[in-house]
C-alpha cells in the first residue's frame, strides 16, 4: 500500500500529470495514464473538437489526437507524441470508502487553471439519471472545465474521472465522478497494456490468445484492425482469428503484418522500423 499523503502533497505529486485540453469548441481537463502520452478524459470534452491541444502545468503545449471514444461510458483516450510523461496510477474501486477524503484536480472555466478542491466520498453506486457505469458522489467542488480531470484518494491514485455537477434549485455541493473501474474496463478492451493496482493480470480464456509486441525503436504506435491500442512494448489479449497489425514511429517506415490468433496461443512479435528515406 502506498503511503497516505496530505492534500498539499497529493496536489504537488499529481499536478504534473494533469492537462488542460483545448479545442475549437471549448476546453476541459484530462490526465496522463501512461508515460508514453496516453491521456484519459471525458468523451464530451473531446467530442467534435478540432485541432486539440494538451497544455501541461509547466506551460508546455502539445498537439493531441483523439485515439478512442466510448460514448456509452463518456470516456475518451487522447494521445500526444513523446515519452517520459509523469502519469497517474488507477486505483481499484474496491478501495473506495464512503467518507474518505478525495481531491479533484482540473481546469474549471473562469478560474485559474490546474486548481484543486477537497471533499469526501459521499456515496458510491449506480445512477440511471447520470448514465451507465458506477458513480462516485462527492462534495468536492466540480465545475464546468473540471470534466475529465482526476478524482484522487489520499495515496494520489485515481478513483474516478470528474464528470458532472448537479445544478438545480435546492441542490448544493453534489458532484459526480465516473469510477476508475469504468476507465479500467475501457482500457482492458482498447489498451490492455495499462493495468491498475489489484487488477489481476489477464489470462487467455476460451476464444482468446495473447500477443506481446515490441519494436526497434521502442515506443512505436500500435494499431490493431485500424484502431490505436497503445505503444510498444505492449501485451494484448485478442479474440481468435486474423488481425491486421500496424506499427508506426516518427521518421520510420511503418511495419505491417496480418496475425493469426489461435485459442490460448502466446505470440511474440518484434518489429523493425527502419529510418525513412
Amino acid at each position: 500500500m502506498r503511503p497516505e499523503l496530505d492534500v498539499e502533497d497529493i496536489v504537488q505529486q499529481s499536478k504534473p500529470a494533469v492537462v488542460l485540453l483545448k479545442g475549437s469548441a471549448g476546453q476541459g481537463s484530462g490526465f496522463f495514464i501512461t508515460d508514453t502520452g496516453v491521456i484519459a478524459t471525458n468523451a464530451h470534452v473531446v467530442e467534435d473538437q478540432q485541432a486539440l491541444v494538451a497544455e501541461l502545468s509547466s506551460g508546455q503545449k502539445l498537439d493531441a489526437k483523439v485515439a478512442y471514444v466510448d460514448l456509452d461510458k463518456d470516456i475518451a483516450l487522447v494521445k500526444v507524441e513523446g515519452g517520459g510523461f509523469q502519469h497517474l496510477t488507477l486505483a481499484n474501486l474496491t478501495t473506495v470508502r464512503q467518507g474518505q477524503t478525495v481531491v479533484a484536480l482540473g481546469n474549471p472555466g473562469g478560474s485559474l487553471p490546474f486548481s484543486a478542491t477537497k471533499g469526501i466520498v459521499s456515496a458510491v453506486g449506480k445512477s440511471e439519471a447520470n448514465g451507465k457505469g458506477t458513480w462516485i458522489q462527492t462534495d468536492a467542488a466540480i465545475n464546468p472545465g473540471n470534466s475529465g480531470g482526476p478524482l484522487l484518494n489520499n495515496h494520489a491514485e485515481v478513483v474516478g474521472i470528474n464528470t458532472q455537477k448537479i445544478v438545480e434549485k435546492g441542490f448544493q455541493s453534489i458532484g459526480f465522478a465516473l469510477s476508475s473501474t469504468d476507465l479500467i474496463e475501457v482500457l482492458d478492451r482498447f489498451y490492455p497494456a495499462v493495468t491498475a493496482p489489484g487488477t489481476p493480470t489477464m489470462q487467455a480464456s476460451d476464444g482468446f490468445g495473447m500477443v506481446t509486441v515490441s519494436s526497434d525503436p521502442d515506443g512505436a504506435d500500435v494499431y490493431l484492425d485500424g484502431k490505436f491500442v497503445g505503444n510498444t512494448p505492449a501485451t494484448l489479449k485478442l479474440p481468435i482469428g486474423e488481425h491486421a497489425m500496424r506499427l508506426t514511429s516518427t521518421n520510420r517506415v511503418a511495419w505491417e503484418r496480418t496475425v493469426e490468433i489461435l485459442k490460448d496461443s502466446q505470440v511474440n512479435l518484434r518489429a523493425q522500423l527502419p529510418p525513412a528515406q
